[in-house]
């Protein structure tokens, strides 16, 4: 190959890798783009839609994690089970009724209650 072929093979490689590199850029942002619109879904997304039952909720579990499984708005259980500590929703379920001297198994009961009885009926 002389100099001016392998010249002009060089700026073919260039323009041609020029635009591979504009090409993988907007597949990029185009994907980016439905993934953000909601068209494309990630199998994350449909494994978090677990649909879990009131009565499975558990007294090692925090007020913030039932407000995030349930989709309840943050202050509901604390307004409707009069909790106004200042650590809610990072208290756990059975540590909060012990320092409370509550009935552990009683106090579970009314969260799952006032669980069962948010507008949703406690599903997603």
């Amino acid at each position: 190959m002389d100099n001016h072929n392998l010249r002009k093979f060089y700026w073919a490689a260039v323009i041609l890798g020029i635009f591979l590199l504009g090409l993988l850029a907007w597949l990029f942002l185009d994907v980016r783009h439905l993934y953000r619109t909601g068209v494309l879904r990630t199998k994350i997304r449909y494994q978090r839609e677990i649909l879990m039952s009131p009565t499975q909720i558990q007294d090692w579990m925090t007020f913030r994690y039932i407000n995030s499984i349930f989709r309840l708005p943050p202050p509901y259980l604390a307004q409707t089970l009069n909790i106004t500590d200042a650590y809610y929703p990072n208290l756990v379920i059975g540590t909060y009724a012990s320092s409370r001297q509550l009935n552990p198994a009683a106090f579970l009961e009314s969260v799952k209650q006032a669980v069962t009885a948010y507008p949703a009926g406690g599903n997603k």
